[in-house]
């Protein structure tokens, strides 16, 4: 059997305008703008209208369909306890809101089920010079699948019309006419095995259009087979089917460009779901099933989209899915080196279902396992403050921060900075300020840590922590010279401690022209030496920059040169002298100093 014959089977459990589901209670085109917003009723009417609702089925307890906005979206319809229950695989579906996609299942469903209107669809088409003897000989030629597409969309809208097909139908079953096994067991699932092979094939050698076509296509394939589950089918083959195209179409995700067949390997892992539920009775079965299939993927792809389509499952499957990934993880295989790629994915799919569920507990059972970076530990920290579990999360934070190498431990001492703040812990918030520094050493962080032990009271001691870990670091190479030492010091106050570690063992230039700003009220001299240096080496260049920068530190020592030798005048003179080719120099010279302009002509 073709595809295209695969897309004609019939559809489960599709009712009568006679029988009142559990979701009717809660349609309405008021209670539906309320839950929607005005906006996403709106957008979900015109979707609607646009017939884009497209393989509606009803189940005991939901009903859903694929809702084609661009891209293939399943939208689901369910009533748990006394309340509306929705989903859909779009992403405000995802997040949990009641979107657009939901609102045209909703309208389709009310207008399809009970044969009344809730908005208007619009427009008529004109139908020329046509009379009934042209309808009559039009009817003769076409194809019958045709025809019963149109007698059955006409009856969803006139319950006459249906009431009239469903007592034809019943008498026609009564007598042996019909009968749905019939057509079941001459259904082929190995040709359409096959068929469906060489559409991804197709795909995967370009021959098959765009994406969002080709996903559209697979999306309603997958669909259709939900129709096959209560006929004589064999329910081993066709899990096996739809486990085929659901593992190819996450295959096809990985190597396709962008995003666009996400939305198809959403929708088709939720018909999946819903087959799986309907194939095998015992949750057992279809725990065990739907785990194998998630960890066959070639990455996360599949996993993380199966632990987000859970919904069609029972309660009790799902508690039963729970714990064979207890089970599983608590038997996964770490070697020296991490993970296996299996663990890996056992994982990713844990952490999504747990996530999916908010379960905090089945989270830490994959996080805790074998923390080995600071992100494992932050991790960790995070899921436990999420829960509000702050003791617990304290715990691991400190417990990480022992374990872990210093620079891999960022992320647990900013955290525990914060912590320990909260708690009023300011002694052990300082040792956290002091881990900072470490890391992160800078006249920031150091200022950062000089407020936080004085806070303490214990500001001696981490001074004199924090230069061992500045010398430790000039002494490993780490640090070039004395720079942040003898920065530390100036921002102590301690200038002549800083001139003479400057001296020893030497600083930056900048750092320089901070100690000589700092020296020159008491040591002119100095400063005069360190301005002048600076200006010599920096006179060697002839860009525009280093010129700006000798005027500038030639402000700095006018007023101390005023009485040195030479004097500040006989200085720029000579200045000028040794660069009066420099014309862009000289320029600068003289209007920053207008008054010693010189009074020769320049070349």
């Amino acid at each position: 059997m073709t595809i295209a014959a695969l897309m004609a089977k019939q559809r489960p459990n599709r009712s009568s305008n006679t029988r009142v589901h559990p979701v009717d209670a809660f349609l309405d085109e008021r209670g539906l703008r309320k839950e929607a917003g005005r906006t996403v009723f709106e957008a979900g009417k015109r979707l609607f209208v646009a017939d884009c609702v497209r393989t509606m089925d009803e189940y005991d307890d939901m009903v859903a369909a694929i809702v084609f906005d661009g891209e293939p979206n399943q939208a689901q319809l369910a009533v748990h306890g006394d309340a509306l229950a929705f989903a859909c695989t779009c992403d405000n579906g995802m997040d949990g809101r009641f979107c657009m996609h939901c609102v045209a299942l909703a309208l389709a469903w009310i207008n399809r089920m009970h044969g009344r209107r809730v908005v208007d669809g619009g427009g008529t088409s004109g139908t020329g010079d046509v009379d009934i003897e042209d309808v009559l000989a039009a009817l003769m030629v076409a194809d019958k699948e045709m025809l019963v597409a149109i007698i059955l969309s006409q009856a969803t809208a006139h319950p006459e019309l249906m009431h009239g097909l469903l007592e034809m139908a019943a008498k026609a079953k009564a007598e042996g006419a019909i009968g749905m096994n019939d057509e079941a067991e001459e259904f082929d699932l190995d040709a359409a095995r096959r068929d469906i092979e060489m559409v991804f094939t197709e795909y995967r050698l370009g021959r098959a259009g765009s994406a969002g076509i080709f996903a559209a296509d697979l999306v309603e394939i997958a669909h259709e087979l939900t129709g096959l589950v209560e006929t004589g089918v064999d329910r081993g083959k066709l899990l096996d089917l739809i486990e085929f195209i659901l593992i190819q179409t996450a295959h096809a995700t990985e190597r396709a460009r962008r995003d666009a067949l996400r939305p198809a390997l959403s929708a088709i892992a939720g018909t999946y779901c819903l087959i799986l539920h309907a194939a095998l009775r015992r949750p057992e079965e279809q725990a065990a099933r739907l785990l194998a299939v998630a960890l066959q993927g070639e990455s996360t792809n599949l996993a993380q989209t199966l632990a987000r389509s859970l919904r069609p499952l029972s309660d009790e499957t799902v508690a039963k899915l729970r714990a064979q990934c207890v089970a599983s993880w608590e038997n996964a295989h770490f070697a020296d080196d991490g993970a296996d790629e299996q663990t890996e994915m056992l994982a990713t799919f844990i952490l999504e279902f747990a996530s999916e569920y908010r379960d905090t507990d089945l989270t830490l059972a994959v996080l805790t396992k074998d923390p080995t970076t600071g992100m494992d530990y932050q991790a960790i920290v995070q899921t436990l403050q999420k829960a509000g579990r702050n003791d617990d999360a304290l715990a691991w934070a400190e417990r990480g921060l022992a374990a872990l190498p210093l620079h891999d431990s960022v992320p647990i001492v900013d955290y525990l900075k914060g912590e320990y703040r909260r708690r009023g812990m300011q002694r052990q918030r300082t040792e956290m300020m002091l881990i900072d520094f470490a890391h992160r050493p800078s006249t920031a962080t150091y200022r950062q840590l000089r407020i936080s032990a004085e806070e303490a009271g214990m500001w001696d001691e981490m001074r004199t922590r924090a230069f061992e870990t500045v010398r430790a670091l000039t002494s490993a190479g780490t640090e070039p010279d004395a720079t942040l030492a003898v920065q530390m010091l100036v921002h102590d106050g301690n200038i002549d401690a800083a001139w003479n570690e400057a001296l020893t063992a030497g600083c930056n230039n900048e750092t320089w022209l901070i100690l000589a700003s700092h020296r020159s009220a008491t040591h002119p001299a100095d400063a005069i030496a360190v301005y002048t240096a600076r200006i010599e080496e920096l006179a060697g260049t002839t860009d525009q920059e280093s010129y700006a920068e000798i005027v500038r530190i030639l402000q700095l020592a006018a007023p101390l040169m005023e009485v040195s030798e030479p004097s500040f005048n006989e200085y720029v003179a000579e200045l000028r002298t040794l660069y009066k080719r420099r014309r862009t120099f000289i320029g600068l010279l003289d209007r920053a100093f207008p008054d010693r302009a010189s009074t020769t002509a320049q070349e």
